[in-house]
């Protein structure tokens, strides 16, 4: 399994669609849909880490990125909160 990697797209329909069939990107990866100020994280049900969800899922309030599936993702959280910081440089 390697490291965490992003991927953009134009939607969170189209980065929703592509976690179910791309073979590149792997559960974990970090996608950013920075026209709908979006960050999520790749997997069967892929869900945002940011407020903005789309049609990403959204964790339950009383999960963060380091508890859901047991932590099952927290070797994203770093890449993620990158990304988050580098969409508001941008958006700003």
């Amino acid at each position: 399994m390697r490291d965490p990697i992003i991927h953009r797209f134009a939607s969170t329909g189209e980065a929703y669609d592509a976690t179910q069939c791309d073979s590149d990107i792997e559960n974990g990866d970090v996608l950013v849909i920075a026209a709908e100020g979006v960050v999520g994280i790749a997997d069967t049900w892929p869900f945002a880490v940011t407020e903005n969800f789309g049609k990403l899922h959204r964790l339950h309030a009383h999960d963060t990125i380091e508890t859901y599936q047991e932590g099952r993702f927290a070797g994203s959280k770093a890449l993620a909160e990158q990304a988050i910081a580098d969409m508001r440089k941008v958006l700003q």
